[in-house]
């Protein structure tokens, strides 16, 4: 593969502009601004659209605008970009939430090219994925599901159970939960807080920053459009396990998280993140459960 390799940079806007600048920010302070950027905006109802489409801003960071009307959800609005990516002739595509920082001080195409050059069967390459807490986000699933894991997602959302605790968290029991699901996390923090795993093969990546390479390409078009927001981890993850292809994370490569700021920035309260981000979650994994998850290894 040629050392000019093209590479496409999609960052996926939703109501984040001031996510989305700052990422543009970090891209040119690293020297990442000399690949293709494309900035899709998936139909924010705010300045998003104004701001991140005049052409002064476009031409400060030498980058595509996309525009959709209507919010088409993770999957599709990162396929408006990969498609435009690919159809510019990039032979790698990373798709990048707004609200991501690039920490890492190499320009990472000779990376991208030695991996892909020592093993071609590699069709994702993860980076290190640090949050405001300090947690590694990566890997997002170091190991397949087992038959257990599988029959368990069966039995919460193949039996219409996951519609029943959707019921129970968020009307019957919503403040007990809240308060024990806010401790438990408190206490997650304190124990995974600084502890990441080694550069190796992985099962499924964390969604926020993805590189997708050549391989990648030969199979798929982008992500599963079935699914609106969620889960997307996991359905890459078995599609590509299905199919022998294989998963890269690598730590040389590093990027900083903030996490949940469309959501954060919509005005809901508490409850209604809660209960947008379970019905997001269940509709997702019931997708993921009735057609992508293989019981046969």
């Amino acid at each position: 593969m040629k050392r000019d390799t093209k590479i496409g940079f999609v960052i996926l806007n939703y109501k984040t502009y001031k996510d989305t600048l700052k990422c543009l920010q970090s891209l040119k302070k690293n020297e990442w601004d000399n690949i293709n950027i494309y900035v899709v905006e998936n139909g924010s109802q705010n300045l998003s659209h104004e701001i991140l489409s005049s052409k002064k801003l476009r031409e400060k960071y030498h980058y595509t605008y996309l525009h959709s009307t209507v919010n088409t959800g993770f999957a599709e609005g990162n396929n408006l970009g990969i498609t435009t990516a690919r159809d510019d002739g990039c032979e790698f595509v990373i798709c990048s939430n707004s609200d991501i920082t690039i920490q890492s001080q190499a320009h990472p195409a000779p990376l991208l090219l030695e991996l892909f050059t020592q093993d071609p069967n590699i069709t994702v390459i993860a980076p290190n994925i640090q949050n405001l807490d300090g947690i590694y986000q990566n890997p997002f699933r170091l190991h397949p599901f087992s038959l257990l894991n599988k029959i368990t997602f069966f039995l919460f959302f193949g039996t219409g159970f996951d519609r029943f605790y959707f019921l129970l968290r968020t009307k019957v029991l919503y403040n007990i939960i809240t308060i024990y699901t806010k401790w438990r996390n408190k206490k997650k923090i304190s124990k995974t807080k600084d502890t990441t795993q080694n550069s190796g093969y992985i099962y499924a990546p964390q969604g926020s920053f993805l590189i997708f390479t050549p391989t990648f390409f030969k199979f798929f078009d982008g992500f599963d459009p079935h699914t609106f927001l969620y889960c997307e981890e996991y359905i890459l993850a078995e599609l590509l396990r299905v199919r022998k292809l294989k998963i890269y994370f690598d730590t040389r490569i590093q990027v900083l998280h903030k996490e949940s700021g469309a959501t954060n920035i919509s005005a809901l309260s508490y409850k209604d993140k809660v209960q947008f981000t379970l019905k997001q979650t269940f509709t997702s994994c019931r997708y993921f459960t009735k057609y992508i998850l293989h019981f046969k290894n």
